[in-house]
């Protein structure tokens, strides 16, 4: 009974050979066990389950470890991202391109390792679909930094040689996850950086995140202007300080913060229900 369960379940797995190998030896191994502690085999192998519900079982952990290896490597090339940004001098074509993808990443980098990290060992089946577009997005931008980005050219290689070896990873966690039935997500970003807050601060967050979905729209155009405003006034602090020209300097911040919290804006009407930030809730 072993033996033919063994084909079933080989039949069902379909996954490189070296791993199809090792699970089943494994799962030869404790099949042999459990008979060796007196147990019959068809009542060993009654106790693993139908051989295709176990192979679901393995291309969901399958899928799972991989779409976390993969948020991992999208969080490392952000913060190789970050360390390029700080040592490199930025020219105005880096500033007006470079620098909102920069921040699209950022917030989709950080939202697919959040997802991927607040589950142990795995991501499950209803939280892929959004890890996959959280890293999709976290690459796209990435791949648009590296190639607006004027600065030399080791530097521009090295970003895109990173940013197609996490494109690899994802598409190969993607493909793993073929297998696997697609399941509706469960709650949306809030949800999964919640699972980071502390005790003490547990519940205002959570009041803080039901006033955000009830008021998702006035979330953003208040996000928008502080994201606007801080830029503003780091640009004046960055570029040499108050200049004593106080309706020059005015001016300055008011554009500046226009153009970044009108980028906000659009980057939250294109990209919060694909990023899972605008969610209808029950």
């Amino acid at each position: 009974m072993i033996e033919p369960y063994l084909r079933e379940l080989g039949a069902s797995l379909h996954m490189p050979r070296r791993l199809r190998t090792r699970i089943l030896d494994e799962t030869r191994d404790h099949l042999l066990a459990l008979v060796e502690s007196g147990m019959s085999e068809d009542d060993a192998v009654r106790s693993f389950g139908a051989p295709d519900a176990l192979a679901r079982e393995f291309h969901e952990q399958l899928a799972g470890t991989s779409a976390r290896r993969a948020s991992a490597v999208s969080g490392v090339l952000l913060v190789v991202l970050g360390v390029v940004a700080l040592s490199t001098p930025a020219t105005p074509a880096d500033t007006a391109i470079a620098f909102f993808a920069a921040q699209v990443a950022l917030v989709a980098g950080v939202l697919a390792l959040a997802r991927s990290l607040r589950y142990r060992g795995a991501v499950p089946p209803s939280a892929l679909r959004d890890t996959y577009r959280a890293n999709a997005v976290t690459l796209a931008c990435l791949a648009i930094v590296a190639v607006s980005f004027s600065g030399a050219t080791v530097v521009r290689a090295a970003l895109a040689v990173a940013t197609i070896a996490a494109t690899v990873a994802l598409a190969q966690s993607v493909a793993r996850a073929r297998r696997v039935p697609a399941r509706d997500p469960e709650g949306d970003a809030f949800d999964d950086l919640l699972a980071f807050a502390p005790p003490p601060l547990e519940r205002p967050a959570l009041l803080a995140a039901k006033w955000i979905r009830r008021h998702i729209w006035l979330f953003c155009a208040l996000f928008a202007t502080a994201c606007g405003l801080a830029v503003g006034f780091g640009h004046i602090v960055t570029d040499g300080g108050f200049s004593g020209d106080a309706l020059r300097t005015s001016r300055a911040i008011l554009l500046l913060a226009a153009i970044e919290g009108g980028g906000v804006v659009l980057g939250f009407v294109a990209l919060g229900g694909v990023l899972g930030i605008r969610r209808s809730r029950p």
